[in-house]
């Protein structure tokens, strides 16, 4: 093969991947690779009702511990895939032992002081929260190494977005590494 057609043939390829990518993406397809949810392929369906225990794609706020995830590599540039668990009027109480909904403690939802690379977390004070009209807070019980409102705090409503659904995901318990 000469080297133009092998230039060729690599640009069509990487041209029909771009397409491929850009087509999975209009219809809604998501590819997890977080802490917080089952890593693999997701699919939004249409906005997220404000509902526990709906997972929604989120535009993370604009707060300080946004940007230092942010500036750790943490907050990719499509936002995150987190789990709706408390609504307006909730109530959300954070301690030593985990965040708790209403009373009902989540599972691996104690805030970690430090990541896997050593930085010193920021968290939200412990003590009793109620969810304010107009936000909700995105908590994890999947994997103790979720970035969510342990870290950022309450999350407005209207950073919101579609409802997710598992399409095809690794259903085994999260890696802890």
């Amino acid at each position: 093969m000469t080297r133009r057609r092998f230039a060729h043939v690599c640009w069509t390829g990487a041209a029909l991947v771009l397409i491929a990518y850009g087509a999975a993406r209009a219809a809604g397809f998501l590819i997890n690779t977080t802490e917080s949810l089952p890593v693999g392929l997701w699919r939004a369906i249409g906005k997220a009702p404000i509902e526990r225990g709906v997972v929604a794609t989120v535009t993370p706020p604009d707060n300080e511990a946004v940007r230092l995830f942010r500036t750790w590599g943490y907050a990719g540039p499509h936002g995150w895939l987190k789990p709706i668990a408390a609504i307006p009027g909730d109530v959300v109480e954070i301690h030593a032992d985990g965040a708790r909904v209403n009373g009902r403690l989540l599972a691996n939802s104690a805030q970690i002081t430090q990541d896997v690379d050593g930085h010193v977390m920021p968290r939200i004070a412990e003590g009793r929260y109620v969810v304010a009209p107009g936000t909700v807070w995105l908590l994890s019980d999947y994997n103790p190494l979720s970035l969510d409102s342990r870290y950022i705090g309450p999350v407005p409503i209207a950073n919101i977005g579609r409802e997710a659904i598992p399409v095809w995901v690794h259903q085994g318990p999260p890696a802890n590494d």
